[in-house]
């Protein structure tokens, strides 16, 4: 029987999209589980996929809110999941996805809908109540950080396919597109979308400029918001739209003794 909870841990979706019982006793997660936590994460981390526990904005100590629920404070955890070096359960299991979040990222991206989750051919409404996908509805929510609790429950996946490929001509705002022009974006979705564009127009005057120049330029951490994001996550959303020739853009090379 299909789930029809609002909400699930990436622990979970992890293993239900592989056809494994998270709940049984693992030892050692099975490739296709950690394959999921790894495709789910490096999502989360990028924007990608909204979580609804563990925010990509700066943490503020005086905003009253607790470092757990900021990615940052995770993010050595992050990495190495990504890197399919080490899996923290602790963190899978308190990272929250919104089930109208999977349905976004998975038709952005191409990925069918998980069936454990979206069961092919019932009716049922997987928007929440009263809001549409449509560009006029109301934003998507940003975390409470304050009312947020950690999850109990363990779930999981299996690996997704690769997004599809974005013609070179498209601009930023035009990746977020569809041809109905349906789309709710989030508002990281739309800082990422503010600092593309922005960074886009920059390389037009500095065709040479470096990338962490861009990106720590008044134009971008200003105007475009990037100041509310690490600085980490602003070069990732740069480097899909980074222009110059890629020898230009690789560091320098390590001495060898």
């Amino acid at each position: 029987m299909p789930l029809l909870n609002d909400e699930l841990s990436v622990w979970e979706i992890a293993f239900r999209w592989a056809d494994h019982d998270p709940d049984k006793l693992w030892i050692r997660c099975p490739l296709l589980v950690r394959d999921n936590f790894r495709t789910l994460l490096d999502a989360i981390l990028n924007g990608h996929l909204f979580c609804t526990t563990l925010a990509l904005e700066k943490w503020d100590p005086n905003a009253g809110s607790q470092p757990e629920f900021f990615i940052r404070h995770y993010i050595d955890e992050v990495h190495a999941c990504i890197q399919g070096q080490r899996f923290n359960r602790k963190l899978l299991r308190f990272a929250v996805i919104e089930r109208w979040s999977m349905q976004q990222w998975c038709e952005r991206w191409g990925i069918p809908l998980p069936a454990f989750w979206f069961p092919p051919g019932w009716n049922i409404e997987y928007e929440r109540p009263g809001e549409g996908l449509d560009a006029s509805s109301p934003k998507s929510p940003q975390p409470d950080v304050d009312s947020l609790a950690p999850q109990q429950t363990e779930s999981s996946m299996s690996l997704c396919p690769a997004p599809a490929a974005e013609k070179p001509e498209e601009t930023a705002t035009e990746r977020e597109s569809v041809a109905d022009g349906k789309r709710t974006l989030d508002r990281r979705q739309r800082g990422k979308i503010a600092c593309q564009e922005v960074a886009i127009r920059l390389w037009r005057t500095q065709p040479g400029a470096d990338m962490k120049v861009i990106a720590g330029s008044q134009e971008v951490q200003k105007l475009a918001g990037g100041e509310d994001y690490e600085f980490e996550v602003v070069l990732r959303w740069l480097s899909e739209i980074d222009p110059r020739d890629p020898a230009k853009k690789r560091g320098p090379k390590k001495k060898t003794i």
